[in-house]
């Protein structure tokens, strides 16, 4: 906020403030202050047209002396092509003279000698030629057709069969092909591979392995690729 200064003390107060805080005088109004105050004038400043006039002018000299410039280049270029003639040398009276008396009088020419024409002797006619014998052309046999070898048949697999039922011994059948191992351990020896449809003795079953008897082999299988047999053998 703006401060006014007491003319008649010099304390200083608020420029809303209307009596002095020390003297006590009316300070003037804010109409009466600007009423007082001096006027400022504001320098003039210089138009914008004349700075573009200075920028026009420049490049009018600019142009103006790149065009002399590029005359003069032209003209140089110009002087440098232009090619001198020669000057054409006169005849000489006597020389001509004698040109034009050989022309109208011109020397024998003594005629080429003339070859005698050689005579092209008579064709002689050629003796006739026997054609040559043509051999008949050779017919390879054809190939005799061999029958394609038959093969024997496959003998098939007979189907083993079990003993006779005797005490806890039962019958079954081989429902899938399945391992007969020497004892019931998974890494147990194979002793024999049964096929699916043979017929076993089977015996109990011991920790998820049935004991079983084929032919003279007596083993161990997994139970679950055993099927009970329904009848007797």
């Amino acid at each position: 906020m703006a401060y006014i200064t007491c003319s008649n003390c010099g304390a200083k107060a608020l420029e809303i403030a209307t009596l002095c805080p020390r003297c006590q005088r009316p300070f003037p109004s804010r109409e009466e202050r600007r009423a007082s105050e001096p006027v400022r004038k504001q320098e003039p400043k210089a138009p914008w047209y004349i700075a573009g006039l200075a920028v026009l002018l420049a490049g009018g000299a600019w142009i103006a002396w790149s065009t002399a410039r590029q005359a003069a280049a032209d003209k140089q270029a110009a002087a440098a092509r232009v090619i001198p003639v020669e000057a054409v040398p006169v005849p000489d009276t006597a020389t001509t003279a004698m040109l034009d008396s050989t022309a109208l009088n011109p020397a024998p020419v003594a005629p080429a000698p003339v070859a005698p024409a050689r005579v092209a002797p008579a064709p002689v006619a050629p003796a006739p030629v026997a054609p040559a014998p043509v051999a008949p052309a050779l017919v390879a046999p054809a190939p005799e057709r061999t029958e394609p070898a038959v093969k024997p048949p496959r003998a098939s697999t007979p189907k083993r069969s079990a003993p006779p039922e005797s005490g806890t011994w039962k019958h079954g059948v081989v429902a899938l092909p399945v391992n007969v191992r020497e004892k019931s351990a998974r890494g147990a020896r194979v002793l024999l591979v049964l096929a699916q449809g043979d017929t076993i003795l089977i015996g109990a079953q011991i920790a998820g392995w049935l004991h079983v008897k084929v032919d003279t082999i007596d083993g161990w299988v997994d139970p679950r690729r055993i099927e009970m047999s329904r009848t007797k053998r």
